[in-house]
This record gives C-alpha cells, structure tokens and sequence, in this order.
C-alpha cells in the first residue's frame, strides 16, 4: 500500500514538472526568437496574461542584412499585417498606373500604404 502511494506521488511529482517544463518552454516563444530549420513553417500557440497568440517559423519580413536571412518566430498579427501591407502597395501602383484614377483616390491609398507600414514595422518588432 505504501510502495503504491509512492509511486502515485512520484508520478504526479513527475508529471507536473513535465508539464511545467513544457509549458515554460513554450512561453519563451516571442517574435524574433530564433528557431530552426527543423521548425520551419511550423505554428505554435502561446498563452500569456489571459490572450492566446500564433507563432510561425519564419523570416522576419522586416529584418534587414544577414538577419533577413534568419528563421525566428513570427507572430501571426504580424504576417496578416505585412500580406495587408503588400496587397496594398499592389494596389497603389495599380491606381498610379491608372490614367482615370483622381489625385485624391492616389493620395489615399499612399497614406493607407504609409499607414501599413507602420503597422508592420510595429507588429513585427521583436518582442512584440
């Protein structure tokens, strides 16, 4: 009965510390970590404070140099806001491209562009 208690208690003792490490690991999930080529494209959801975010295994689409290179965690905010940002330079150059298209109309997609970018540069920050 003894041996069985002991058993269930090193169990439980070692399970929860499975679970902690676990859990602690992944909380060291933030964008800019590095990861690895083994890892690549893989999504990950870390928990933190109450809100859940997707991570990804990627490029950074705002690093620059050697960086750019790099496979690190990119939050999911950030790669929705950077594909915004691209669509929407795809579409400024449409409008400038266009004869038809108003000053005002081309004036409004550059600020929305301008405006994008900010959000990328802010979204993928590191330790966002």
């Amino acid at each position: 009965m003894k041996k069985t208690k002991a058993l269930v208690l090193v169990g439980a003792l070692l399970g929860s510390v499975l679970l902690s490490t676990e859990a602690s690991a992944a909380a060291k999930i933030t964008t800019g970590t590095s990861c690895t080529t083994k890892q690549k494209n893989k999504t990950t959801k870390v928990t933190s404070k109450g809100s859940t975010e997707t991570y990804r295994c990627r490029t950074n689409p705002i690093a620059k140099g050697s960086a750019a290179k790099k496979l690190v965690w990119v939050s999911s905010t950030c790669i929705d806001i950077d594909k915004i940002y691209k669509d929407t330079v795809i579409e400024l150059n449409k409008f400038k491209a266009d004869p038809s298209a108003s000053a005002a109309q081309k004036d409004s997609k550059t600020t929305e562009v301008e405006t994008y970018k900010t959000y990328v540069e802010l979204a993928c920050a590191k330790g966002y």
